[in-house]
């Protein structure tokens, strides 16, 4: 029951995200009583950045506390706040209560998954039980990215008056205060030292950091080059191709889909998860390669399969990495997988703000270019690391 609560909490996350970015902008004009389209962008880009920012300087910080005084605690009042930042949002009468209750909802975001990944890391025997469950909450993830778009569009046509939809927003909220209780009721109270496999993961090993930096930035490139590929997509109708607001969504909804699929099928008894290490870099020169040549895509049918391509090697490397991350970081996981989504978080805004930019001066073609180059560095800094990753775990080893 504690590894549902877990799984609920991280769909509890991505589903708010989910429901209430779509709906930011008609929000904040109701709120603020705004009409000028600039202002509203303005506003919405800040508020947007001011949720990531929250998660960027508070994660690695709460995944420390989480390390030295135990999860629950941190997990508890992650929940407790994210459920309250929804009230927030949900009940703000003026424009600074939106930026608090969306600062509220990235600090306690930045107190959710990460620690329940590190939870999941104390309790593992071994590495293939670890895997799985990791798996189990990226999957839960995904799916409140996919979900809650749908969801709320639905509601959205059901009520037209309701921006965001309200219930959407109430459910959401008690789903975070569920998972908290379950939390509160079964998660020990004191810190639970990790599996003697994740212990010795770092003992005594040098060159442990050097990786794990490694690690960071390989999460941050796969982040940046996908939220970048998204502005793009989203902003494609404007763009001179022709194609329709639908099929557009439906490539967004293919994206997320085929990123799911890929990390279950990596994350399941067919590969090991010691080899997964070997699929980075391959999947980081697969991305590269299909970001430099979807550019010059004209052809619909050509565009879906390079949307399929781009999630599939995203799907791959994304949450290997996170995986890796866990690993090494013996007895600071809550620190380490704080840091990685910390630097996620800090490359899905640097990579949605420099496609923003770029396609804001007409320079589209710029986007998959920097995008690409961005992939195949990270390629060759991967091009070594199953070798040090061995390394780090043969030195672990008694």
């Amino acid at each position: 029951i504690t590894r549902a609560a877990l799984v609920l909490a991280a769909f509890t996350t991505a589903l708010a995200f989910s429901i209430i970015l779509p709906n930011l902008p008609s929000r904040i004009a109701a709120v603020a009583g705004l009409s000028d389209p600039a202002a509203i962008s303005w506003h919405t880009g800040l508020i947007t950045a001011a949720y990531t920012v929250a998660i960027f300087f508070s994660a690695p910080h709460l995944g420390r506390a989480s390390d030295n005084w135990g999860r629950r605690p941190v997990l508890v009042l992650g929940l407790a706040g994210f459920s309250g930042s929804l009230v927030l949002f949900e009940i703000a009468s003026d424009l600074w209560l939106l930026y608090m209750a969306r600062v509220l909802a990235g600090l306690s975001a930045a107190a959710i998954t990460p620690v329940a990944l590190a939870t999941v890391g104390d309790w593992s025997p071994d590495d293939a039980w670890r895997a799985r469950r990791f798996a189990w909450i990226g999957a839960a993830t995904m799916i409140g990215f996919m979900v809650g778009p749908l969801l709320a569009g639905t509601f959205s046509i059901l009520d037209a008056k309701l921006a965001p939809p309200r219930p959407l927003l109430a459910w959401t909220s008690g789903l975070a205060l569920v998972s908290a209780a379950i939390i509160a009721a079964t998660v020990p109270g004191v810190k639970i030292h990790s599996s003697s496999y994740a212990r010795a993961a770092t003992r005594g090993i040098t060159g442990g950091s050097r990786t794990s930096r490694s690690l960071l930035a390989l999460a941050a490139i796969v982040a940046g080059c996908v939220a970048a590929f998204d502005v793009h997509l989203a902003l494609r109708g404007n763009l001179g191709s022709g194609a329709p607001s639908l099929t557009i969504a439906l490539m967004l909804a293919e994206c997320s889909a085929v990123m799911l699929l890929a990390q279950t099928l990596v994350f399941s008894p067919l590969v090991p998860p010691k080899a997964t290490r070997w699929l980075i870099a391959p999947a980081l020169g697969v991305l590269g390669l299909t970001l430099a040549t979807v550019s010059d895509v004209k052809n619909t049918t050509e565009l879906v399969v390079g949307v399929g391509v781009i999630a599939a090697a995203a799907g791959i490397a994304a949450p290997i990495i996170t995986y890796w991350t866990a690993v090494i970081a013996g007895e600071h996981q809550g620190e380490d997988l704080g840091r990685w989504i910390a630097v996620t978080s800090l490359g899905q805004a640097l990579g949605s703000a420099a496609a923003g930019l770029l396609l804001s001066h007409g320079m589209d073609t710029a986007v998959f270019g920097v995008a690409s180059a961005l992939a195949l560095a990270g390629m060759i800094m991967a091009a070594r690391l199953p070798l040090r990753l061995a390394n780090l775990m043969n030195s672990a080893m008694p």
